[in-house]
C-alpha cells in the first residue's frame, strides 16, 4: 500500500503543477480568425453552425449562467442589454474582426473598454449567437462544425425578435448536451 499512496501524492503534485487540461477548441479558433491569442468564447464547448453565426445552447437551467468570453483582443465597440459588439485587434492578415455577442444575461463591459482575449465579458442566457464579421463581409462558420437543427428555425425567430423564451420551449433533442 505504501507505494500506491505514493503514487496517489505524485499524481496531486502533477495535476496541481500542470493545472487544468488546456481547451481543446482553441486551436480551431486560432485558425479559424487567423489570430494569436485567440480562442473559443465559450470554454470547452463545440458550437453549432446556424445561419452564418456560432450557436451555443446551454443544456440545462444549472448552465445559465456560463462565462462568455472576449474571443480576440480588441475594443468593446456597442453594449447593450442583451449583447455586446468587439472589434479586435488585426489579426495575421492586417483585418480587424467585428465580433457580435447576442443572447447575454448579464455583461461585465462597457462601451470603450479594452479587453484582452479569454478575458470574460459577460454570461449566457439559453442560447448565444456570436457573428464574426472583417472588411470582406461576415465570416461563414466552418463546415466542420455541426448545422443547429431545422427545428430551431422558429425558436430562433422567435428568440431574435427580443421575445423572452424559457428551457420548455426548446425542442427536446436541443436540450441534450452537444459533442
Amino acid at each position: 500500500m505504501p507505494g500506491a499512496q505514493i503514487f496517489v501524492i505524485l499524481l496531486a503534485i502533477w495535476f496541481l503543477i500542470r493545472g487544468p487540461s488546456p481547451d481543446p477548441t482553441v486551436t480551431f479558433f486560432k485558425r479559424w480568425l487567423n489570430a494569436d491569442p485567440a480562442t473559443n468564447p465559450v470554454a470547452y464547448d463545440a458550437p453549432l453552425r446556424d445561419d452564418g453565426k456560432l450557436l451555443y445552447v446551454s443544456t440545462q437551467e444549472a448552465d445559465q449562467g456560463t462565462d462568455v468570453r472576449a474571443a480576440m483582443t480588441g475594443v468593446i465597440s456597442k453594449v447593450s442589454d442583451h449583447s455586446v459588439e468587439l472589434v479586435s485587434d488585426v489579426n495575421k492578415e492586417g483585418v480587424h474582426v467585428t465580433i457580435d455577442y447576442s443572447g447575454l444575461s448579464s455583461v461585465t463591459v462597457h462601451a470603450g473598454d479594452r479587453v484582452v482575449c479569454g478575458a470574460k465579458i459577460g454570461t449566457m442566457e439559453r442560447a448565444l449567437r456570436v457573428h464574426f464579421a472583417n472588411n470582406n463581409g461576415p465570416l461563414a462558420p466552418p463546415q466542420i462544425l455541426r448545422p443547429a437543427p431545422s427545428a430551431w428555425q422558429g425558436f430562433r425567430n422567435s428568440w431574435e425578435t427580443g421575445e423572452n423564451f424559457k428551457a420548455n420551449e426548446l425542442p427536446p433533442y436541443i436540450i441534450k448536451k452537444h459533442e
